[in-house]
């Protein structure tokens, strides 16, 4: 039984590589990142909000085409929404924490990805969703990645840094 489980993961995993490996490719040379998103989704760029705190330099989000041809596309939860403020120097656990996006009882575990200084992806128990976000510190920037449901974490999986693929 053990053996047919692992098989089956083991197919699962390739088939869901061989299905993002078929999307479209989103690169950004600005920012430097690029990720994969299916067809089924839009880009909707969106313009920087000085107004946040930490100031916004770039945003990105992959909406549904449906929901983006609707009246109320501005009020729904993208797939995966992309965020890039302006470079750290210090730690980025402490920009996350200076910026209020480490939150007491928050879940914290380091990631790696070339071309980033550091990586952290930050679960907070608190919010329904999302409520998973990953977080690069770059030389371009401090890049946010929020996916919500399963497109927007299996592009998660798909995001390199550098625009060329």
């Amino acid at each position: 039984m053990r053996g047919l489980i692992l098989l089956v993961m083991a197919v699962t995993a390739a088939m869901d590589t061989t299905a993002t490996t078929a999307w479209k490719t989103y690169r950004d040379p600005a920012f430097g990142f690029s990720l994969r998103y299916p067809e089924s989704l839009v880009i909707l760029p969106e313009k920087p909000l000085p107004e946040r705190r930490p100031p916004l330099l770039h945003r990105v989000a992959f909406l549904d085409r449906q929901l983006a041809a609707s009246e109320t596309a501005d009020l729904q939860p993208p797939q995966l929404a992309v965020e890039v403020f302006a470079p750290t120097s210090g730690p980025l656990r402490a920009w996350l924490t200076a910026n209020g996006r480490l939150p007491a009882g928050s879940g914290v575990t380091d990631l790696k990805l070339s071309g980033a200084r550091e990586g952290v992806r930050v679960r907070d128990p608190h919010l329904s969703a999302p409520n998973e976000f990953v977080y690069y510190a770059t030389e371009r920037g401090v890049v946010a990645l929020i996916p919500l449901g399963a497109e927007g974490s299996a592009m998660l999986e798909t995001f390199r840094l550098g625009a060329e693929r």
